[in-house]
């Protein structure tokens, strides 16, 4: 990464390149120059992901492979998905803001999700880092789920 002095003295221009086996990103982002809360820079690091993912889609697809999930599609939703400790308190900002009956909603989606996790174990491994090996964090089937829970 190098920096250059952008015309305004509250933000520099930061040049990120990224490459992957069928693409590259080459792209300069305006960040703030002083430091500044890691949740105010979300934003800017979903639309760098949004971006890495269409460029990674696009490699694919330009190599005559086809992409099955998209936008809308729910499956990240019937999977674990890791996200920072930053995301998940955005997320709960997030759900403080809704009315009281989505936020009730929404509440009771991830303590169903997070009593399913507990049925497979996973919470319990999750949460006691420390005993973490390589391939030992692995969910078991939730009974009468045709597929185990991620």
């Amino acid at each position: 990464m190098s920096s250059d002095q952008d015309a305004s003295p509250q933000t520099i221009n930061v040049n990120v390149e990224l490459a992957g086996p069928e693409w590259r990103l080459q792209t300069t982002m305006s960040v703030p120059a002083e430091p500044i809360a890691l949740k105010e820079m979300l934003p800017l690091f979903f639309s760098f992901a949004d971006a890495v993912m269409s460029a990674a889609a696009n490699g694919v697809e330009q190599s005559g492979e086809k992409i099955s999930c998209k936008k809308g599609c729910g499956a990240c939703c019937r999977q674990l998905v890791p996200i920072s400790e930053t995301e998940a308190c955005w997320i709960q900002e997030l759900v403080d803001r809704l009315p009281p009956q989505k936020q009730t909603q929404i509440r009771n989606r991830f303590a169903e999700a997070r009593r399913r996790l507990a049925e497979t174990g996973l919470v319990e491994k999750l949460l006691h880092r420390e005993s973490w090996a390589e391939g030992t964090v692995s969910p078991r089937p939730v009974a009468g789920s045709p597929k185990a829970v991620y």
